[in-house]
């Protein structure tokens, strides 16, 4: 983690500065929306820190070649972004409280509930879930549920609620 930066946002400055770099991300979370998101930005190349030498070499080398390199752990995770029928990147088009109401339908938690332990009435909770079906595309609970999934939205575990 940078201190008082993103990633995203150091993408982006450096792009603002100068369009054509090639830009190589070495990160420690191959989360396929930090994946997708840096694809969007224009990334040449993600690999993982924990990578082996020689494969964070061999990135270096092909990125500065113009080349595009995903890492050995990062290639599944590309594959999928390519062939999903789901968009990932519908998750930054949900506002932080939205993607808050996404994990706790992803955690079965009905709209009461969440009210309750959001501090919000149920009508904003529903007001929430229509925004999240409508940014996303999504109709069904089952499609919002496999959309948290693929995105990393999930209640914390043996917490039984997103929001502890």
């Amino acid at each position: 983690m940078m201190p008082g930066i993103d990633g995203f946002e150091c993408i982006r400055s450096i792009r603002r500065r100068d369009p054509n770099i090639q830009i190589l991300v070495l990160s420690g979370n191959p989360n396929p929306v930090f994946v997708s998101r840096a694809m969007k930005l224009g990334v040449r190349g993600y690999v993982e820190k924990s990578a082996p030498t020689e494969e964070i070499l061999a990135a270096l080398r092909t990125v500065a070649a113009g080349r595009i390199f995903f890492g050995r752990s990062i290639q599944p995770t590309v594959r999928k972004l390519q062939s999903s029928p789901f968009p990932l990147d519908a998750a930054d088009r949900l506002s932080a409280r939205e993607r808050t109401v996404l994990a706790g339908i992803a955690a079965g938690q009905t709209s009461k509930a969440m009210a309750a332990q959001l501090g919000l009435s149920e009508f904003t909770v529903k007001n929430h879930r229509r925004r999240i079906k409508s940014k996303t595309g999504f109709q069904t609970n089952a499609e919002l549920i496999l959309h948290a999934s693929q995105i990393g939205l999930h209640s914390q575990e043996g917490s039984g609620s997103p929001f502890s």
